[in-house]
C-alpha cells in the first residue's frame, strides 16, 4: 500500500475527528510506551483501586489500597524491545497505533478491552470505552488499578478522573504523533512524485537501459529474459530513470507497448513469443511518454525459441458429491488435438526450427516455435471422477437407519491426438499424453447410533479408457 492510501485509510479513523485531536498538545514530546515500561524491573508492587463508596461520600472517586501485592514481570524481543508485560501471570501485549507510514506503541493490552499504561512512578490498568466517537479511537472509560511502590503520598488526594484525563491526553497525543509522521509522509512523496514525473516536463530523450546487460537475443523461456529499464534526460539536463532500476519516475508514466514479447510479472523480465509464421523471427519493445512530450523510441531482438511448447486439452475432474449420500460425477473426456509439424529457417539466425499449428475442432492457428533441442508436450487426458460423498448418520430411534455413502464417479476417457510429422521434422521430442482419468472415491456409508443398521460403503468409480495417439509422416506445409 503507497502512503497516499495509508493516509485516506488513516482520514477515516482520525482526521473526520480533527477537533477531537486538536485538543492535543504537541506529539514531539510523547515517548512509545515501550520506551518507558523498559525502566521498571520485575517484582512486586502495591496495588491501588478506585473505592467504589466515594462517589457516595461526594470524595470524586479517590483510591484505596488492596490487601495483597502484585507481580510485574517485563518480557523483551530479540532487539532488546519490550514486547509483552505480566501483571499476575495475565500476558499485556503491545497495543499499537499502526499504518504503513507509521507504528507507535501507545500501551500493552489484554483481551482487547483493558490497557496498561506506563509512567515512571505507577502503572495505571484502565478499560476502553468501545462505544463512543468510531470503529477505532477508543478513550479510557474507567481505572480498573494502579500499582507501584511508595504511593501512599500520591494516592491521597489523587482522583480516579485525574488519571482518566491523563490517559486519554496520551492517547490523544499518540493518534496525532501518528497523523503528523503520515502529513510528513505524505509531503515527501507528493515532493518526489512532483520532481521525478514526466507530466509537464520537457524531455530530450529517452533510453532503454538493461541492468544486467542487453541480450543479444531475447528467450521464449518464462524464466529467462530481459530485464528492461528507462533512463530519461531533461531539456534542463536532470536525468530520471524509472522505479525498477533504482529511480522515482513510476513506469504507469511510460506508455510501453510489445510486439512478439510480453512483460512477465514472476521474473519482471520481457520474455519473447512465437512470431506468426510468414513474419520476422524478432520481438520488440516500444516506449513513449503517455503524455504526449516524447518520440516513441523502439528496440529490437532477434527470437530465441528456447522455451517448450505445450498444448492441453484435458477434460475436467468431475464434481464430488454434496448431500449426504450423493454420486460423485462422471469426470469429462479429454479433447481432440491435430498437429501438424514442419521444419523452417529462422529469419534472422538463419538456424533451423520446428514450427507447430494445432487445430483446435473450429479453429486453425500457429502454436509456436521452438529450438531443436526443445520439447512439443500434448495433453488430451481424461478428468477424474468425483468422490461420493458419505452416508448420513442415525441418531435416535425416530432415524433408525444410516443413509449408504455416494458412489465415486467414473473417470472420463482420455482424448484423440493426431501429429501429421513432416519427414524433415522427425528428430522432434514430442511427448503425448491421454491417459483415462482415475475412478472417484466411494463415500462411507452412515453410522447408526440406535438400534438400526449402518450404512454400505458406495463402489468406487471406475478409470476412463485411455485415449488414442496417431502419427504421420508427410508432407506438411504452411
Amino acid at each position: 500500500m503507497n502512503v497516499k492510501t495509508c493516509f485516506h485509510r488513516f482520514s477515516v479513523v482520525t482526521f473526520l475527528f480533527i477537533s477531537f485531536l486538536a485538543s492535543a498538545q504537541s506529539d514531539s514530546d510523547v515517548v512509545g510506551q515501550e520506551k518507558v515500561a523498559a525502566k521498571w524491573s520485575d517484582g512486586q508492587y502495591e496495588v491501588w483501586l478506585p473505592d467504589p463508596h466515594s462517589l457516595a461520600r461526594k470524595e470524586k472517586h479517590k483510591f484505596i489500597p488492596f490487601e495483597d501485592k502484585f507481580m510485574l514481570n517485563i518480557d523483551y524481543d530479540e532487539s532488546s524491545v519490550v514486547e509483552k508485560i505480566r501483571i499476575n501471570d495475565a500476558n499485556y501485549y503491545q497495543l499499537t497505533v499502526k499504518h504503513d507510514a507509521s507504528q507507535y506503541v501507545m500501551g500493552f493490552e489484554r483481551q482487547v478491552m483493558y490497557v496498561a499504561y506506563f509512567k515512571e512512578d505507577m502503572i495505571i490498568v484502565y478499560a476502553m470505552d468501545r462505544v463512543e466517537l468510531n470503529s477505532e479511537i477508543y478513550m479510557c472509560e474507567k481505572i480498573q488499578f494502579v500499582i507501584g511502590n511508595d504511593l501512599k503520598k500520591k494516592m491521597k488526594d489523587l482522583r480516579e478522573q485525574d488519571l482518566i484525563d491523563e490517559v486519554n491526553a496520551y492517547r490523544k497525543q499518540a493518534y496525532l504523533h501518528v497523523a503528523n509522521t503520515i502529513r510528513a509522509a505524505i509531503s515527501e512523496e507528493e515532493r518526489l512524485i512532483a520532481k521525478n514525473t514526466l507530466k509537464d516536463k520537457e524531455i530530450e530523450k529517452i533510453e532503454f537501459i538493461f541492468p544486467e546487460g542487453k541480450p543479444e537475443r531475447l528467450a521464449t523461456s518464462v524464466n529467462q529474459g530481459a530485464k528492461i529499464g528507462y533512463q530519461i534526460t531533461l531539456k534542463d539536463g536532470d536525468v530520471l530513470r524509472t522505479e525498477n532500476i533504482g529511480g522515482e519516475t513510476p513506469l504507469s508514466d511510460l506508455k510501453i507497448r510489445y510486439h512478439n514479447c510480453e512483460f512477465y510479472f514472476l521474473s519482471s523480465a520481457v520474455i519473447g513469443k512465437s512470431a506468426k509464421i510468414g513474419e520476422p523471427d524478432v520481438a520488440t519493445v516500444y516506449a513513449k511518454s503517455k503524455y504526449g512530450n516524447s518520440e516513441e523510441i523502439e528496440v529490437s531482438f532477434p527470437l530465441e525459441y528456447n522455451g517448450d511448447v505445450f498444448i492441453q486439452y484435458d477434460g475436467e475432474n468431475g464434481i464430488e458429491g454434496y448431500s449426504a449420500g450423493e454420486d460423485g460425477r462422471r469426470g469429462y473426456d479429454g479433447g481432440t488435438i491435430n498437429c501438424w509439424i514442419s521444419k523452417m529457417k529462422h529469419t534472422e539466425t538463419g538456424e533451423d526450427i520446428y514450427v507447430i499449428k494445432e487445430d483446435n475442432r473450429s479453429s486453425v492457428k500457429a502454436c509456436g516455435k521452438i529450438n531443436l533441442d526443445a520439447d512439443l508436450v500434448l495433453r488430451a487426458e481424461g478428468g477424474n471422477g468425483g468422490d461420493g460423498s458419505w452416508g448420513s448418520d442415525s441418531q435416535s430411534e425416530i432415524s433408525q437407519y444410516a443413509t449408504d455413502g455416494g458412489d465415486g464417479g467414473d473417470g472420463g476417457n482420455g482424448g484423440l491426438i493426431k501429429i501429421y510429422i513432416d519427414p524433415s521434422a522427425q528428430d522432434c521430442t514430442i511427448y503425448t499424453y491421454v491417459s483415462g482419468g482415475s475412478g472417484g472415491s466411494a463415500g462411507k456409508g452412515g453410522f447408526s447410533y440406535s438400534f438400526g443398521s449402518d450404512g454400505e460403503r458406495g463402489t468406487n468409480g471406475t478409470g476412463g479408457i485411455d485415449g488414442t495417439v496417431i502419427k504421420k509422416v508427410e508432407a506438411v506445409n504452411f
